[in-house]
């Protein structure tokens, strides 16, 4: 994309390799347009705790100091899993009949967090590091396991990692990230352990209404790099991955032990035993692979839980024995990765994926990564691996596969699509139509393609104008520019017309930018009328033009209405400090704000300084989406009642636009007098649209 947007080094790692794996087919390319859409990019960058430039979250920072504070221990935070190597898709699930007991969204992806003192390490015994140290043996029957000791000779002292979890599980159920629900009651999600692991699990509220589960594991950190995974570094591989710069990483990053044992362990040895953890080295080695290889591990990760719940639903008696989980999938992915180099082709990567990962089911041996004397599945069933692979054979099929993403589909959406309104429900509910339509015909349809472009364009759109005044880096771009991309290019293939999307020009505009300034801004608005203007676009998508625009009044419109808010709000609040020298509620009330009164000040210089901007960009925002809802309303002859129930969501978005911009509606340029008149007429029967999101 360009040194603007990324380093040279992300640029290779996001080019696009779908040449060298052949043709993309247009059955492939149904399949892209629903997996970009399960990838769900706006929500998952907008709340992984650590964006790509790792700046993390302040409420995690205060969190780390009251922990700090309670243990007198000067620990460090150590982020890992699936969202610190961006592997997963953020998805919330809301209470539901069978669920009566939730509060709030849940979110379907953990948050991982080593709680780690630096000023403690642990060192091989046999290396001579004794100083201080602790000291770590390796387990002789199970490889990746080890004792840990403190002190030298019969003096020495096991230490119990079950003891260890058992302390910081206490300074840690003290705590809470952010709630304001002191008094839980029955009806909170219950916090602290839960017997899963070396996890110390939490479920809080980070904010007002998202609830996250969050896995805290004391670990302790290693002085270097263990000697049972040098042979790691050194053997032979088939193909260039990973490279000899990536191992070095890998080696320099950090390693821990954490305190679980292996679970063949007698029972006087458990409390002894710990573990061997990579996950510093495992964010080196996700941070390389491209676009398509995350897709391919995301979406399999998907099919995997799916298809372990349809099991356990078929075989109940299963659900007591050892099964799998995404990180054996992502374990042998690794291993897949290793060998094989043409990715691009979405339908055949993902096959590849899960054929490979039932390869090592049916040998009943898969080797850890780092370690392979180390067998991760040694304790799962015959049964669990008969059940389990014959259900993820079914995406070898066409049908299969697309019967697969439905269901993907359907759980991560399907409080979106049945019992919530949701400012994305109705456009989520017209790509689902075409992906049921998907399944039954095995062919995809031009409007599936056409409404996943415009779904990410307007997700896009919409996390920019969220992002006002921020770096461009700050915000998960590429991603979301390769699969309009990768659409696009079969779409055009497709119907043989030209590009519906000017890639160059879209690309351009980040490329060009190094902040979400609102002249950029202001570019970019004028790009997504043009596109949702075209003829061809608005034949293809029909009656689901409505969508478009009951999401364009409702969420970038109040979007910018809520950043020009925010900035008079500031302005307001220094003139009345201002008027009121005085007053030290006042003064109180700022510092408790934002931190200090020179945070407050620069606060101010700020929104003095945008402020016309934000209300000039507001107020071009506004009018070009009025006029695109008088534009859609003339092309379906509406009548004097709503044309649709999108259409009362739009007039609710009219109706927050008109208590900013009174004059609006009296502007002689946009409409006509008739259509002018008219949504003043529905404004009065609108009422309130009763949206979980406002």
């Amino acid at each position: 994309m360009g040194d603007s947007l990324e380093n040279q080094e992300e640029e290779e790692i996001y080019s696009r390799t779908g040449t060298e794996a052949g043709e993309v087919t247009w059955y492939t390319t149904g399949v892209t347009a629903i997996c970009s859409v399960l990838m769900n990019y706006t929500e998952t960058f907008r709340h992984i705790i650590f964006n790509k430039r790792h700046r993390k979250n302040e409420r995690y920072k205060d969190f780390e100091d009251r922990l700090r504070k309670t243990s007198k221990i000067n620990i460090t935070f150590y982020y890992t899993g699936s969202q610190m190597q961006n592997l997963t898709a953020i998805h919330w699930r809301y209470p539901t009949a069978s669920t009566p007991n939730s509060m709030g969204r849940q979110c379907d992806s953990d948050v991982d967090v080593l709680i780690v003192d630096p000023n403690v390490c642990a060192g091989e015994a046999k290396l001579g590091h004794h100083d201080n140290l602790y000291i770590y043996e390796h387990s002789l029957e199970h490889p990746g396991y080890v004792r840990v000791y403190r002190g030298r000779g019969k003096g020495r002292k096991v230490i119990s990692g079950k003891g260890f979890k058992k302390f910081w599980k206490q300074i840690v159920d003290q705590h809470e990230i952010f709630t304001r629900f002191t008094g839980r009651g029955t009806k909170f999600p219950s916090r602290g352990e839960e017997r899963s692991g070396p996890a110390i699990t939490k479920v809080e509220n980070v904010s007002m209404r998202n609830f996250v589960h969050h896995d805290f594991v004391p670990a302790i950190k290693l002085i270097s790099w263990p000697s049972i995974a040098q042979d790691w570094t050194r053997r032979s591989r088939p193909g260039d991955w990973p490279s000899v710069k990536v191992l070095e990483e890998c080696v320099s990053a950090d390693c821990h032990i954490v305190p679980v044992a292996h679970k063949e362990s007698p029972k006087h040895i458990k409390k002894k035993e710990w573990r061997l953890s990579f996950s510093g080295a495992e964010i080196v080695l996700a941070k390389t692979l491209t676009c398509e290889q995350r897709q391919a591990v995301i979406v399999s990760k998907m099919i995997l839980k799916l298809a372990l719940k349809e099991v356990l639903e078929h075989k109940p008696s299963l659900k007591n024995c050892k099964s799998v989980s995404s990180y054996e999938l992502k374990s042998s992915f690794y291993w897949l990765r290793e060998r094989k180099n043409a990715w691009g082709n979405l339908t055949d990567d993902i096959r590849e994926v899960i054929e490979n990962f039932i390869e090592f089911l049916h040998q009943g041996a898969l080797p850890d990564y780092f370690i392979p004397k180390k067998n991760i599945i040694e304790n799962v069933t015959s049964d669990m691996v008969e059940e389990l692979s014959a259900v993820l054979k079914q995406v070898f099929t066409k049908q299969g596969m697309t019967q697969f993403l439905e269901k993907c589909y359907w759980y991560c959406y399907q409080t979106q699509l049945e019992e919530y309104d949701s400012l994305d429900g109705s456009s989520l509910k017209c790509l689902y139509s075409e992906l049921k339509d998907f399944c039954e015909n095995e062919t995809p349809s031009i409007k599936l393609s056409l409404f996943s472009i415009t779904h990410h364009l307007l997700g896009l759109f919409t996390r920019a104008i969220d992002g006002t005044g921020s770096d461009i880096r700050a915000v998960e771009i590429t991603p979301v520019l390769f699969d309009i991309r990768c659409i696009q290019e079969g779409l055009t293939k497709k119907n043989s017309q030209n590009e519906v999307i000017h890639m160059n020009q879209l690309e351009d505009l980040f490329h060009d930018n190094k902040s979400f300034s609102f002249e950029m801004l202001s570019d970019f608005s004028d790009f997504v009328f043009d596109v949702l203007s075209q003829e061809v676009v608005q034949n293809i998508l029909g009656e689901s033009i409505w969508s478009v625009v009951a999401f364009l009044l409702a969420r970038p419109c109040i979007t910018a209405g809520l950043q020009h808010g925010l900035k008079q709000e500031v302005l307001d609040f220094a003139d009345l400090l201002e008027a009121n020298p005085k007053n030290t509620t006042l003064r109180e009330a700022a510092i408790e704000v934002h931190g200090s009164m020179e945070e407050f000040q620069s606060a101010v210089a700020l929104a003095s300084e945008n402020a016309d901007s934000v209300y000039e960009f507001y107020e071009g925002l506004c009018q070009d989406t009025l006029q695109f809802y008088f534009d859609v309303c003339a092309r379906f002859l509406v009548g004097e009642e709503f044309h649709c129930e999108e259409e009362r969501i739009a007039v609710f978005g009219v109706q927050s636009m008109v208590r900013d911009i009174p004059e609006i509606l009296d502007d002689e340029m946009l409409g006509t007098p008739e259509l002018r008149q008219r949504v003043r007429t529905l404004m009065e029967k609108c009422g309130t649209f009763h949206c979980k999101e406002f």
